[in-house]
C-alpha cells in the first residue's frame, strides 16, 4: 500500500520535496495520511503489548520495542523513497537544477539507509545507456569526474573504464575503416560497419538473446574481427548479435524508406530480400528467434507497411503503397518501448546474491555452523571489499537467508544457519 502511494504520488515529480512534506506532516492529501497509519498501528501495537504488563519496567521495555519498531517503519519508507529515486536518476540529473529537491530527498535517505552500492549500479547504468544512444564522451567525463570527488575514484573505476572503452572504439574504428578505404573496391565490406568494443567485467550485464544474421552480416563482422586481431594481438571480438543498431534503407517498387531499427527487425527484412513471402515458422527457424518473440517483433514492419499478414502466419512485402494503410491499426510491440541492451536488475542481483551463495557454502563447510551477525562480518571481510563487488546489509542478507532455509538449502537453528546433511 505504501509503495503504491508513493508511486502514484512521488514517481516523476521533481521539484518539489517529498521528503519534506513528509518530516513536517505536511501533506494532508498523502503523507499526513501515512503518519495516520504508523500512528495507528503503533497504537493497536501498544494495547497488544501493554495490557498485560503491570510494571513500570516491562512497559519500559514494551515501549521501547514499540520506539524501535516505529524506526524500522520510517527506515522502510526511505529505502522504498530511494530505490524509487534511485531508479529515475537517469531522467533527474537530465532535469537538473529543476530537480534539485529530489536530489536533496535522495541526499537525506542515503544518509540514513545502505544504499550507496545501489546508487553506483544505477548511475553505471545510467552511463551505459547514454554512451550506447550516442557516442559523445566528453560531458560523461566531466560528470564522471565530478562524481569522483564525492565517491571517490575507486568507486567511480568502473564507469572510467566504461569512457575509455568508447573512445577506444572510435579510435579502432577510424584505423580499421582507413585500412577498408586502401583496398580494392572489390575488397572492400558491402556496408560500414561501426563497432562499440566493451570490456566485459566492467560493464552491466548485457541481455544474451540467439540471433541468426545474413550471411553478408556475418562476413562483415567477420572480416572486421580479422583486422581487430591484426591491430590488437591476442586478442578477438566476441560479437553481441542482438544489440546495437542497424541504419538501412528500405526500396520497394514505388517508395524508398529509411530507418534506424534493432538488428532483430534488420534481420527480418533483409531475409524478405530473396524471398518476398515467408511463414512464421520458417523465418523463426532461420533466425533461431523464438515464434512468439519474432511475432511481435514482426508488428513494426506491419505498422510501417511494408509488410502484411495474409493469411494469418505467413508475411509478404507490400511493393506499392496502400492507400487504406493510414487506416489499418496495427498494435506496437509493447517490449520496443524503453528496451535496453542490460539484463534486468533482478537478473543481475540475482547473480551478485550467487557470489555470496558460494562463499556462504564454504564457509559453512568448513565451520560447520554460524549466526547471521557472524556471517555477514564474514562476508564484509572476504567479499564486500573494493570496488568490484556489491553490498548486502544485514537485513537484505537476512531475507536471502531465510529463502535458502525455506528451499531446504539450509537450516536454522539455534540461532545459527548449517548446511543440511544431505548437502555434504
Amino acid at each position: 500500500m505504501i509503495e503504491q502511494r508513493m508511486e502514484k504520488r512521488c514517481r516523476g515529480d521533481y521539484e518539489r520535496s517529498f521528503l519534506t512534506e513528509f518530516l513536517e506532516e505536511g501533506d494532508v492529501n498523502y503523507n499526513h495520511l501515512f503518519w495516520q497509519w504508523i500512528e495507528k498501528v503503533i497504537g493497536w501495537l501498544s494495547k497488544v503489548f501493554l495490557q498485560d504488563e503491570t510494571s513500570q519496567v516491562s512497559k519500559l521495555k514494551a515501549m521501547s520495542t514499540l520506539k524501535r519498531w516505529r524506526c524500522h517503519v520510517q527506515r522502510f519508507f526511505y529505502r522504498l523513497y530511494a530505490s524509487m529515486r534511485i531508479d529515475e536518476l537517469f531522467c533527474i540529473i537530465r532535469d537538473f537544477p529543476d530537480s534539485k529537491p529530489a536530489i536533496k530527498d535522495l541526499k537525506y535517505c542515503l544518509e540514513r539507509t545502505n544504499q550507496r552500492q545501489e546508487l553506483l549500479s544505477s548511475l553505471k547504468s545510467a552511463l551505459e545507456t547514454r554512451c550506447m544512444a550516442s557516442i559523445s564522451y566528453f560531458r560523461e567525463i566531466r560528470n564522471v569526474e565530478l562524481l569522483k570527488l564525492r565517491f571517490g575514484e575507486a568507486q567511480m573505476h568502473y564507469c572510467e573504464v566504461m569512457l575509455k572503452d568508447m573512445a577506444d572504439s572510435r579510435r579502432i574504428n577510424t584505423n580499421i575503416r582507413d585500412e577498408e578505404e586502401k583496398l580494392p573496391e572489390e575488397e572492400r565490406p558491402p556496408f560500414n560497419l561501426v563497432a562499440v568494443i566493451l570490456s566485459s567485467e566492467f560493464w552491466p550485464a548485457l541481455k544474451e538473446e540467439k540471433l541468426e544474421l545474413p550471411e553478408q552480416i556475418k562476413e562483415t563482422m567477420d572480416m572486421f574481427t580479422r583486422r581487430y586481431e591484426k591491430l590488437k594481438a591476442m586478442r578477438t571480438l566476441n560479437w553481441k548479435h542482438h544489440l546495437g543498431l542497424v541504419s538501412l534503407d528500405v526500396e520497394l517498387a514505388d517508395r524508398t524508406l529509411s530507418y534506424s531499427v534493432s538488428p532483430v527487425h534488420a534481420a527480418i527484412i533483409l531475409n524478405f530480400q530473396n524471398k518476398s513471402t515467408w511463414t512464421l515458422e520458417e523465418l523463426s527457424e532461420v533466425l533461431k528467434v523464438p515464434v512468439a518473440s519474432l511475432r511481435r517483433k514482426m508488428t513494426f514492419w506491419l505498422q510501417q507497411g511494408v509488410l502484411r499478414e495474409d493469411p494469418q502466419g505467413t508475411f509478404m512485402v507490400i511493393e506499392e503503397e496502400q492507400k487504406d494503410q493510414a487506416e489499418k491499426v496495427v498494435l506496437i510491440d509493447s517490449d520496443e518501448e524503453g528496451d535496453s541492451a542490460m539484463a534486468s536488475q533482478a537478473d543481475q542481483k540475482e547473480e551478485e546474491l550467487q557470489l555470496f551463495w558460494t562463499y556462504i557454502q564454504a564457509m559453512l563447510t568448513n565451520l560447520e555452523s554460524l549466526p547471521l551477525e557472524r556471517i555477514h562480518s564474514m562476508l564484509k571481510m572476504f567479499v564486500m571489499t573494493g570496488p568490484v563487488v556489491t553490498e548486502i546489509d544485514i537485513q537484505e542478507l537476512q531475507g536471502y537467508l531465510q529463502k535458502k532455509v525455506s528451499d531446504q538449502q539450509l537450516v536454522y537453528s539455534g540461532g545459527v544457519y548449517r548446511l543440511p546433511k544431505n548437502s555434504s
